[in-house]
């Protein structure tokens, strides 16, 4: 357990450091994205990450409304590094092959964050509504996506804006590999 609890520990403080820049250093130790598959449809949920035992949850990730990795819209709460694509994929960084998804929106936990009645690890556990979701799941390469990084950084976006630009970017090529059946030949197919 306290193994498991060190890895984890290491992976989300590398995730967390790495997903606040575009920086090419980063890129060697950072988790494959998510590319994946569920049904029925998980977009505006929060994943999270449960433990060895599947007796609690692990860790998830942590949103206030001064988020750089947060939009907000006129009608939503838009998490930057989650885009839908065709054909009912969606790319993540936050997704890992094995979490649950839980019935907590990305809405809801950043308006309850910036509160006392916060989200905790019970609450998110009790809250599970599908331990299996992924259909098909692939993983991605983080430089996939950080290679788009640099021409919108360049024009002098913000930090959340740059990495929706370039999720988006990285839609676009993967959109055209799935029209072109070609997501085996580019990404590790986990499921």
């Amino acid at each position: 357990m306290k193994k498991y609890d060190f890895i984890f520990g290491i992976v989300s403080i590398v995730t967390i450091l790495s997903f606040f820049s575009c920086e090419r250093e980063h890129m060697a130790t950072t988790p494959p994205l998510g590319l994946y598959k569920t049904n029925p449809e998980y977009f505006t949920f929060l994943a999270a990450w449960v433990n060895n035992s599947d007796n609690e949850v692990a860790g998830y990730p942590y949103y206030k409304p001064n988020d750089s990795r947060i939009l907000f819209t006129e009608d939503d709460t838009i998490y930057s590094q989650r885009v839908q694509l065709n054909d009912g994929y969606v790319l993540s960084n936050e997704v890992f092959f094995g979490a649950p998804f839980t019935n907590v929106s990305f809405k809801e936990i950043v308006k309850k964050q910036d509160t006392d009645s916060s989200i905790t690890s019970e609450i998110l556990y009790n809250r599970i509504i599908d331990r299996n979701p992924f259909n098909v799941y692939y993983e991605v390469d983080y430089e996939f996506v950080s290679a788009f990084c640099d021409q919108y950084r360049d024009l002098g976006y913000s930090s959340a804006k740059v990495w929706y630009l370039s999720y988006q970017k990285a839609a676009e090529e993967i959109n055209l590999m799935i029209t072109e059946g070609k997501l085996e030949e580019n990404f590790i197919r986990i499921k």
